[in-house]
């Protein structure tokens, strides 16, 4: 059973965990080895301009900068080898 703020909450697929709040982050290296945290983290579901379908990258890193601030992660920038 999982509970969400202490209540029963019911998720038979992806969509209905989703729709909760909760989203899977590949992390295998392996699925996007040369890609940037903001771009792993919107893997499959990348926010773009409607119309244009360009990218919203500024979005996506100011939402991923946020959510590691949250965190507490230190670095969004990968070390170099």
């Amino acid at each position: 059973m999982i509970l969400i703020d202490g209540e029963e909450a019911p998720l038979k697929d992806p969509g209905a965990a989703g729709g909760r709040g909760i989203q899977v982050v590949c992390q295998d290296l392996a699925l996007a080895e040369r890609q940037s945290v903001y771009m792993n983290l919107f893997l499959g579901r990348e926010l773009c301009v409607p119309w244009l379908g360009k990218l919203r990258r500024g979005r996506m890193i100011a939402e991923t900068e946020k959510l590691m601030g949250e965190l507490d992660v230190a670095s969004l920038r990968r070390p170099r080898p």
